[in-house]
């Protein structure tokens, strides 16, 4: 819409009753009121009003020297700095960020010939998308698009590869070889499709917009190789997730390691390892080949060393899921390894406990999902008393553990993490439950409080908390989202070296 209001009206404002869903976006608010009114550019009076899921971004304003366009409240006018620094709960995260101030440039305003001139920042200033995907990118710009093949490389013979492509901004994608052979299954913007091949191949994908023609390319081509190695590296069995990551206190480095399977199945060094993670489990080459690649694996050592790296800047209130295959100089390429996630001993467990809010239940506790903003769905409370509280995990069997991550709760009234101030690990050795570990007044700025302790084998573990020792706006109580109990379980590397001496 385009709102001329002539310097005397408003442009988009709710003065009482209830305001809900509103969505307001890729309006042009032109010379809105100027003298001591605030019925601006856009703004909820709220005389009496119920304001709630109010989404306002992407629109511009222009003819106020004082650069008040927005309204919130009784008698009180704001810029868009101010009006983003008031962080309306009510509203919709992000709101008014892609707002712009600026002369929309009409053909003839005098006139009133609101069509946009050639150059117009109302021309590319609007947010793009089709309903109800309303929270969008912006309008178009350019086309882009991006091709890969996994694995690249293929043993003598040929073999199958992935192609994956990706695109902004087009309408259709379409694949094709180097004889100009289409690709089955290419046509959508965003997807992948199978092919076996027996010689090298270059692959070519091309972005399409209606009614444009062609306007982006990419480009990958698949080697087959010549050599008579024919025997694949073995599938690593051993990844596991090491303790070393969880001393760093922003808790977003993850540490992996695993024992070096050899260049024909275990003979020899391989040449490279292929590790990627995501937040859904890999349960197969599919999931794989979908998965996030890192970067900077280590170079294999011979069979039987141990190989690891650490992965950085990952999302602490996250779990991720971990796997990697391993290629000789061919590539011949592994089978996918063992699947390494949290490895905690307490997912899938039934969890007991002191006692629940009404509402709230224990299952999240050991489902090895982080999702602390959802409530009582995703989170567990105890029950609100002066009493101690604890959650017990019974393992069915003695196992080690020398780690346990409590990961708690966010309270968006507060907009904190429910930290308990203090807090025990405690084993069962088979009579009572007798102190680990006690941690007091963890950083309640963490999501997860992280304690490491020296190994202790028990059937079962729990994480107690004393009388009025919950979190520092709730004391009389306990709210987790997830409860991690784990163990490091992948020995040192095998000695090589040992001598006699005369």
């Amino acid at each position: 819409n385009t709102i001329d209001c002539g310097g005397v009206g408003a442009g988009i404002v709710s003065q009482m009753g209830n305001a809900d869903s509103i969505f307001a976006f890729n309006n042009i608010i032109y010379n809105p009121m100027r003298d001591a009114e605030y019925h601006l550019g856009v703004g909820f009076k709220n005389e009496g009003m119920t304001v709630s899921h109010v989404y306002e971004d992407y629109n511009m304003f222009y003819g106020r020297a004082d650069h008040l366009y927005y309204a919130w409240g009784w008698g009180t006018a704001y810029t868009k700095a101010q009006w983003t620094a008031l962080n309306i709960p009510t509203f919709y995260s992000g709101y008014a960020v892609n707002d712009v101030e600026a002369n929309p440039l009409f053909v003839n305003y005098a006139a009133h010939n609101y069509a946009l001139q050639a150059g117009s920042p109302a021309l590319t200033g609007g947010r793009g998308g089709v309903w109800p995907t309303y929270r969008g990118a912006k309008a178009p710009f350019d086309m882009t698009v991006t091709l890969s093949a996994n694995p690249t490389s293929l043993p003598v013979g040929g073999g199958s590869t992935t192609l994956t492509w990706t695109s902004t901004n087009a309408d259709s994608v379409v694949v094709r070889d180097q004889n100009n052979t289409r690709i089955v299954g290419s046509g959508p913007t965003n997807s992948s499709a199978g092919v076996s091949l027996t010689s090298s191949t270059t692959y070519t994908a091309t972005a399409y917009k209606s009614p444009n023609t062609t306007t982006a390319q990419a480009t990958v081509t698949v080697a087959i190789s010549s050599s008579t190695d024919i025997v694949a590296p073995s599938a690593v069995t051993s990844l596991i997730i090491t303790r070393d990551s969880t001393l760093d206190p922003t808790h977003r480095n993850i540490t992996l390691r695993w024992t070096a399977p050899g260049d024909d199945a275990d003979t020899g060094p391989a040449t490279t390892y292929d590790l990627r993670f995501d937040t859904l489990l890999l349960t197969n080459d599919t999931r794989f080949n979908a998965a996030t690649q890192v970067t900077g694996e280590p170079s294999p050592q011979p069979a039987g060393g141990v190989d690891s790296i650490t992965i950085t800047n990952l999302n602490p209130s996250q779990v991720y899921f971990f796997a990697l295959k391993t290629a000789d100089e061919v590539p011949n390429w592994s089978p996918m390894s063992n699947v390494a996630g949290s490895q905690n001993r307490a997912l899938g467990r039934v969890a007991t406990v002191s006692g629940s809010y009404p509402g709230y239940a224990v299952t999240p506790l050991t489902n090895g999902l982080l999702a602390p903003r959802g409530g009582t769905t995703t989170t567990w409370s105890s029950d609100q008393n002066t009493q101690p509280h604890w959650v017990e995990v019974d393992f069915g069997a003695v196992r080690p553990i020398n780690c346990v991550q409590a990961c708690w709760a966010w309270n968006s009234g507060q907009s904190a993490w429910m930290v308990s101030q203090q807090y025990t690990i405690q084993r069962w050795d088979g009579s009572a439950f007798v102190d680990v570990a006690t941690v007091t007044n963890p950083p309640t700025s963490d999501s997860v409080a992280v304690t490491v302790f020296p190994k202790v084998s028990t059937q079962r573990a729990r994480i107690y908390q004393p009388a009025s020792m919950g979190p520092a706006v709730y004391p009389t109580i306990m709210w987790l989202t997830e409860l991690k109990m784990e163990y490091d379980t992948i020995p040192p590397p095998k000695i090589n070296d040992l001598t006699a001496l005369p």
